[in-house]
C-alpha cells in the first residue's frame, strides 16, 4: 500500500477523491452487498485519467 492506504494505484487509475456524503453511500452499497450476498464485498473507487468529461 502507499501513503494514502491505496492497495493499487497507477497513472491512468489513480484512487478517487471521494467527499463524505459520496464516500458513506459507498460504504452503506458495501454493507446492502454483503447482506445479499453473504459474502465480503469491498468495493474501490477509481478516476479514469484518460476519460473525457462532457
Amino acid at each position: 500500500m502507499n501513503e494514502r492506504n491505496v492497495p493499487f494505484q497507477n497513472d491512468q487509475y489513480p484512487a478517487a477523491e471521494l467527499n463524505e456524503e459520496t464516500l458513506n453511500e459507498l460504504q452503506a452499497f458495501e454493507s446492502r452487498l454483503r447482506a445479499e450476498t453473504g459474502r465480503d464485498v469491498l468495493l474501490i473507487a477509481y478516476e479514469d485519467q484518460n476519460h473525457e468529461p462532457k
